[in-house]
């Protein structure tokens, strides 16, 4: 995918995400932040480095080889509140503010890395 088409999914990933109305909500939400995330960094990785990398395994393994730590943590972190909410059950709001905090802050690596 061009890097364009993968920032226009995380963009519409995000914005979908942004509209929640209960903690019942949360895996959902949750789920669509951490595809925001997937895309956001596709994105970053496909301008820094002309490389076109979607699946989350290989993303942290290129984010690994590449020493990209900061944004390698945020993204293990958002990682683990998908698995704890998606697969566990552990799901409430506190828990969407946690995970969009996590894609802030990877967004600022991604608008780094599109400058």
């Amino acid at each position: 995918m061009r890097p364009e088409g993968h920032l226009d999914k995380a963009r519409a990933f995000e914005e979908r995400a942004a509209r929640w109305e209960s903690a019942r909500d949360a895996p959902s939400v949750i789920e669509g932040i951490f595809d925001a995330m997937i895309h956001y960094v596709a994105y970053a990785i496909n301008v820094k480095y002309s490389k076109d990398i979607d699946s989350h395994t290989a993303q942290k393994r290129f984010l690994r080889e590449m020493k990209e730590t900061d944004v390698l943590g945020s993204y293990e972190s958002l990682e683990q509140i998908r698995i704890s909410s998606v697969y566990g059950g552990s799901w409430n709001g506190d828990r969407i503010k946690k995970a969009m905090a996590r894609l802030k802050e990877i967004k600022k690596w991604t608008d780094k890395a599109g400058k």
